[in-house]
């Protein structure tokens, strides 16, 4: 959701992906252009393209992973794109004070899909876990 809130805020026409309808709409409110449900559309890639005129994306953000550490990532799709794949670290203090700053000039705020109280943390876990959490 924060990358969502980054990408809009520096005006770029964001296309979200999700198995649900609902956290489709929630994005769009958040400043998503299109969304695409990949289970109603499995070959989602074509509609992306159609969505951006045959462009296709320039930047994915994949926050749900590729497999853990020890993922495949297909060299064949990379290659064909001349894409690259680029893993995000924790920057510097530097870092953090532009995002700050870039984070109050934008006023944005954390999405918080749901609330739970510390004895409810089982609850929370499973919440989480039967992928119902907006993410």
């Amino acid at each position: 959701m924060l990358a969502l809130q980054f990408a809009v805020a520096l005006g770029a026409n964001v296309i979200a992906t999700s198995s649900s309808d609902e956290k489709l709409t929630r994005v769009k409110a958040l400043g998503a252009r299109d969304g695409i449900n990949y289970r109603s559309t499995p070959e989602w890639s074509k509609r992306v393209l159609e969505l951006t005129g045959g462009h296709g994306a320039d930047i994915i953000v994949d926050v749900g992973g590729l497999s853990g550490y020890d993922g495949d990532i297909a060299a064949a799709g990379l290659l064909l794109k001349t894409a690259r794949a680029q893993g995000i670290f924790v920057g510097s203090r530097a870092d953090y004070l532009r995002m700050s700053a870039f984070i109050t000039q934008h006023n944005l705020h954390p999405v918080i899909d749901r609330v739970f109280a510390l004895e409810d943390y089982e609850a929370a876990l499973a919440y989480m876990a039967s992928n119902a959490v907006c993410r």
